[in-house]
């Protein structure tokens, strides 16, 4: 079964790949914890990059009310997934945050990443996401690809 599973996951990501036109370099799950994306935190979501642009997608989601109803009730509209994509020519600064005092005592130990970047209108904006170790990687190759 854990074949199977492989296989899925690499034919989404080819999938993606074919979609975008370009090869994704690293990919990872991340938690959007604050900045100017046009939903609300916590939302949880695949980062990627290729050499050009750096992704956060999020995942398709049901109210949980709705799910508990069943069949009872007519289901109701899943939430859409929505697909941030920043090329590495708008991005700013990308970097690793290192954790409070407090944030290491109470908290996950995921590491956390901002991005800043222009929008169309050269207007600043940011993503903090925690992610897990591969977060570094993604912060270093951005920093490296925008050079």
């Amino acid at each position: 079964m854990a074949q199977t599973d492989n296989e899925e996951v690499k034919k989404f990501w080819e999938e993606r790949e074919q979609e975008i036109g370009e090869k994704i370099h690293i990919y990872t799950l991340g938690e959007y914890r604050q900045g100017d994306l046009e939903f609300k935190p916590p939302k949880v979501g695949l980062v990627y990059i290729t050499e050009s642009t750096f992704y956060f997608q999020t995942f398709p989601k049901s109210n949980w009310f709705s799910s508990l109803l069943g069949g009872m009730r007519k289901k109701q509209k899943e939430e859409e997934p929505v697909t941030i994509a920043v090329p590495f020519s708008l991005i700013k600064t990308a970097e690793h945050l290192k954790p409070s005092l407090m944030e290491r005592i109470f908290s996950a130990k995921m590491p956390v990443i901002r991005i800043v970047y222009s929008d169309v209108s050269e207007k600043p904006k940011e993503i903090i996401l925690a992610t897990d170790d591969k977060g570094k990687e993604i912060v270093k190759s951005i920093n490296l690809y925008k050079e």
